[in-house]
């Protein structure tokens, strides 16, 4: 039997297709490794913490106010690619930069 077009699908896969056909997968990994940034290393540092802007190469740039915590973030540059990879259940993150 031919499908029509009408064929009952799981809600999940209806939306996975719409955010791919819509291009909108990059704009929903930023919102959720802002949502990430906080889980992961908490409120005091969300509070520092400028900017977060995700490039479409992985490419994570995070401005922070403090010195002092941008030099401690920047020395922790892997573990905390690892660390927001791990809370998002995959990888989206493929490099960090600290300004």
């Amino acid at each position: 039997m031919r499908s029509n077009g009408n064929d009952p699908q799981p809600l999940r896969q209806v939306i996975e297709r719409f955010v791919q056909l819509h291009r909108m997968q990059h704009r929903l990994d930023e919102v959720e490794l802002m949502q990430a940034w906080e889980r992961c290393f908490g409120a005091y540092i969300a509070r520092a913490t400028r900017s977060i802007d995700l490039a479409s190469n992985g490419t994570l740039t995070v401005r922070i106010d403090s010195g002092p915590l941008k030099e401690e973030c920047a020395m922790a540059k892997s573990d905390i690619v690892r660390r927001l990879n791990a809370d998002l259940g995959r990888r989206v993150v493929t490099a960090l930069v600290i300004r």
